[in-house]
């Protein structure tokens, strides 16, 4: 797993990233920020959430029921509440495809809604 810190000048464009986050054998998928700087990151493969710190440094796991985990966000009016996202990768779908809602003691930061126009 490779998690990017993107470098952004002044007028919005992309300068270049590093390497924040360096997990080999692992696979990332959804992820989402809090508002003390860490990273909350939905672990594909490894049936949990992991939180990384700002720099990068690893805070804790966060163990799911369910081995594909594929998204994580914050919700709820003081965006404490942790939703995590599942799926599956062909087999049993036994509590796969759910939606767990968890508290956390760190809010997350807030996520502007996007605009989507449908073709027609």
């Amino acid at each position: 797993c490779h998690v990017r810190a993107y470098d952004i000048t002044d007028d919005g464009e992309v300068a270049g990233y590093s390497v924040l986050i360096d997990q080999p054998g692992l696979v990332t998928d959804g992820m989402a920020v809090a508002e003390d700087g860490s990273i909350w990151v939905a672990m594909a493969n490894g049936g949990n959430v992991s939180v990384f710190e700002a720099d990068g440094s690893h805070r804790t796991d966060i163990p799911v029921p369910v081995p594909m985990v594929t998204s994580v966000c914050f919700g709820g009016p003081d965006l404490r509440d942790l939703y995590i996202v599942t799926g599956s990768r062909g087999g049993p779908h036994e509590n796969c495809g759910g939606i767990y809602k968890m508290r956390v003691d760190v809010p997350g930061v807030p996520v502007p809604l996007a605009r989507v126009a449908l073709g027609g």
